[in-house]
Order: C-alpha cells, then sequence, then structure tokens
C-alpha cells in the first residue's frame, strides 16, 4: 500500500458476505463511491484483507477485517463542483444550504457523481469528506429528489453528533408546503401514524407500518388555502421518518400533488398537468434549530420556488 495512505473505512465482514468477492462486498458496503474509483483502489493496494493487500477476486468468510484507504488528496465521494446549492449560511462548524428540486441528496445506484453531497464535497473539501460514512458525511437529515428546500449540514464529527441530537429531542422546528390532493376535511390537524420501510421488487418502499418494526411519527398541519380538487396545507413534522410527510398525507386519502409514487397515480398525473407541475408540490420552507456551539437561536426560510409558485397561479381558489 502506497506510503501515507489514509484509512478511511473499516469494517467486518458478515454471514451474508461469505462466498461472495471482496470487490462485490466493498460495492454493496460503499454504495457512495464510483465503481472504477473502488476498481482503482484495489488495483492499487488501497485495500487490506486481515492486514494484507488484498485481490479484489477473494472469497470472503464471516469475521474478516477489511479496510480501504485512500491517497493523500483522494475523495471518498466525488467532487463535483457543477451540482447547483445556495448556501444561505455558513461558519466554521456547519452549513445551511438551499437544495434545487430534481438533485439527491447523497451518492446511491445510478447516483454516484450527480448529488448535493458531491457538490459539497467540492465545496468543503476533505474536512467533510474525512466525516465519513458513519456520520453520514455531515449530512443531519435529507430532502427527497423532487423535494426542495433547506437543509442543514454539519462540518465535523461533533457538529453532527450535535445536531443530530437535537433533531432526537424533537427541538428542530421544520415548516413544509405542500399541495395536497382533494379537499382536506378540517382546517387543521394531526396524523400520529407510525412508518416503517421494505424492500419491494429490489426498490425501497415506506409505508404506515404497525408492528415491531415500526417508528412513531407525527405530523401536524394546517390549510392555507383551497382550491378545486386541491388543499395548500402547512405541514410540521414532529420527527423525521423517511417520506414522512408523503406517506401520511397519503394514509389519509390526500396524497401531495404531483406525486407519482404515492396515491392514486393517474388521478395524481392528470391534477398534476392541470396545475402544470412537473415534479411532486411539497418544499421545505422554513428550518430552526440551536447553533450547537454558540447556543444562538438560528431560523432561515425560503419562499416557493418559481415552479411551484407557478402552479399555485394557475390554479381557481374556492
Amino acid at each position: 500500500m502506497a506510503e501515507q495512505a489514509v484509512p478511511r473505512r473499516r469494517f467486518k465482514t458478515i454471514e451474508s458476505d461469505a462466498g461472495r468477492t471482496l470487490a462485490d462486498v466493498l460495492a454493496a458496503r460503499c454504495t457512495e463511491v464510483p465503481a472504477g474509483f473502488l476498481n482503482k483502489l484495489l488495483r492499487k493496494g488501497f485495500v487490506q484483507l486481515d492486514g494484507k493487500v488484498a485481490d479484489g477476486r477473494d472469497f470472503l468468510r464471516a469475521g474478516q477485517s477489511v479496510t480501504l484507504s485512500l491517497p493523500p488528496g483522494a475523495f471518498l465521494v466525488a467532487p463535483n463542483p457543477k451540482v447547483p446549492f445556495d448556501v444561505l449560511y455558513e461558519d466554521a462548524h456547519l452549513v445551511v444550504l438551499s437544495k434545487p428540486a430534481g438533485i439527491i441528496s447523497e451518492p446511491g445506484i445510478g447516483h454516484k457523481l450527480d448529488t448535493l453531497l458531491n457538490g459539497l464535497v467540492a465545496r468543503y473539501g476533505e474536512a467533510l469528506d474525512r466525516i465519513g460514512p458513519e456520520h453520514d458525511y455531515g449530512m443531519v437529515h435529507r430532502l427527497d429528489k423532487d423535494t426542495s428546500g433547506i437543509m442543514v449540514i454539519a462540518r465535523s464529527a461533533e457538529l453532527h453528533r450535535l445536531l443530530s441530537a437535537q433533531f432526537r429531542r424533537r427541538e428542530v422546528q421544520k415548516r413544509y408546503e405542500a399541495l395536497l390532493v382533494g379537499a382536506m376535511e378540517r382546517d387543521q390537524g394531526i396524523i400520529t401514524l407510525a412508518l416503517g420501510r421494505k424492500r419491494i421488487g429490489g426498490r425501497m418502499r415506506g409505508l404506515v407500518a404497525p408492528g415491531a418494526d415500526a417508528r412513531p411519527a407525527v405530523t401536524e398541519w394546517r390549510v392555507v388555502k383551497r382550491f378545486e380538487g386541491l388543499t395548500l396545507v402547512e405541514a410540521f413534522p414532529r420527527t423525521g421518518r423517511w417520506r414522512q410527510i408523503r406517506l401520511h398525507f397519503e394514509a389519509v386519502g390526500h396524497p401531495v400533488a404531483g406525486d407519482p409514487e404515492h396515491g392514486d397515480a393517474a388521478a395524481n398525473a392528470r391534477l398534476a398537468r392541470d396545475a402544470g407541475l412537473t415534479r411532486l408540490f411539497l418544499h421545505a420552507g422554513s428550518l430552526s434549530f440551536r447553533h450547537p456551539v454558540s447556543g444562538e437561536k438560528l431560523s432561515f426560510s425560503l419562499p416557493l420556488p418559481p415552479d411551484l409558485r407557478a402552479a399555485l397561479a394557475r390554479l381557481r381558489a374556492v
């Protein structure tokens, strides 16, 4: 292994890894890393198996130690300065940004170079990359690909821990704007339905899931404006489950307009066309939290982006 290589990933193989090649297991464990870069690290001797330089064709047993190192100046997440996002606030500890719709938060299958994280690593470099997968590369929370709005990113492992604790204690205030299919029966309410995840047909799906695997989820909401066949609401998620707002409103019979994966797809697509929507109408409009170092209360807000404002302008209020 080259001198000055910096260990970045260490893990023990488990029973399900047994009989698989090292290259396959690395690809599964390092989903944020472009495949070509992983192969290059293997060829150049930057991967060790039980303390010895490994070959990607090696078959594994459970309980083996794998260490992936990087040459100086290299990143696990490939930097891409062309990924668009706007910085609302930054200091030595954290970044608050505006994520546009159409940008995935972090690398995964099919998206290794065009995600928000690629753009963040390009801007903040090794300091952010070094936080590592065990700390989500500084991502304290995420937004779905077609959701626009505000996110906060930690710039150190300690800040990630402190910010994550605020989210867990429900001390972070979040407000979303969502256009829902149908007429909400009341002007405000609260949804308390536990949510889980399940892999179906090779894809992870969120679902309302009573049982041991479900996690409590709470969303408060209030009506902002009513349109013919649609309702604009503000949603205040008190928990941070995956796709919480989309799943909660679908569960009560009012999926988010323009959502291709939840609710009646045909009816939702028709309503989206009527409003001129090209994506789901969901925007993270405000975020408030306490700065973990200074203790200052930080509050940020973003108006609806032009595409969502244009959609509302096409609708007729009732």
